[in-house]
């Protein structure tokens, strides 16, 4: 077939068309990309609070996380085993938005297993770092083994620690003051035995559901403030001025 050729008339129409074209497409390609994509601001890393601090505690979670829950709890209580599987299942439904932290709250005699449980979990985290205390902990809570000190330190074995260091700590009470502060600090908060949970500094208890809703109610309020300056201690501020 032949090629056709516009006539005059319609080269006349089609030119000044295919010019704004050329232009359109010279000025997009200079012109610098669009800017990338950026994640919804969640705050910034948030600081103690003094009320609550954070501290060296071991934490699970995101430091920068809009809900901080805090757990005062005894290695060797059910009580405490159950709010932490509670937490365990907030923090699959809430994500990074909730961290957990441990503080000891060792009940019994000062002398007693519990103490000694928090102590071996100390040595734990000075070997294994987080990660190992927090499957020390988990251990503890679900075995159920007789509380002894031989079954601990054998226990710590189990998740990756030296059995002869943990048994060597114990011996010289390595980690005692490490426990001694967490149970000094919930004394100031009242708290008198394990577990107590507080989220975002206000004390929660009960059921799984009120634990939840707690986090729930937490979560907007922190996300009515964010981006701010330690929106933590503010938080943390705020429940204690309700108190």
């Amino acid at each position: 077939p032949r090629l056709a050729i516009p006539s005059p008339a319609a080269m006349n129409l089609l030119l000044p068309r295919l010019l704004c074209l050329l232009v359109a497409l010279a000025a997009c390609a200079a012109s610098p990309p669009p800017p990338a994509a950026t994640a919804p601001s969640v705050g910034v890393a948030q600081a103690d609070a003094p009320q609550l601090p954070v501290g060296r505690s071991p934490t699970r979670g995101r430091h920068d996380a809009l809900v901080t829950a805090v757990l005062f709890g005894d290695l060797t209580s059910p009580d405490t085993a159950r709010a932490a599987l509670a937490l365990a299942h907030a923090r699959l439904e809430f994500g990074d938005n909730l961290r957990v932290v441990w503080k000891h709250r060792p009940g019994g005699d000062p002398d007693g297993c519990a103490r000694t449980a928090a102590q071996v979990a100390e040595a734990v985290r000075a070997e294994r770092e987080a990660e190992g205390f927090w499957r020390f902990v988990d251990a503890a809570l679900e075995s159920g083994e007789a509380c002894e000190v031989d079954a601990l330190v054998a226990l710590a074995g189990r998740v990756g620690a030296s059995a002869e260091r943990v048994r060597a700590s114990l011996e010289d009470d390595a980690y005692a003051e490490a426990v001694a502060a967490d149970v000094d600090l919930g004394n100031r908060l009242d708290v008198t035995s394990a577990p107590a949970l507080f989220i975002n500094g206000a004390r929660v208890g009960g059921s799984t559901e009120r634990l939840r809703a707690a986090v729930e109610q937490s979560l907007a309020a922190a996300r009515a403030v964010t981006p701010a300056t330690n929106a933590y201690a503010r938080a943390v501020a705020a429940a204690f001025a309700r108190v």
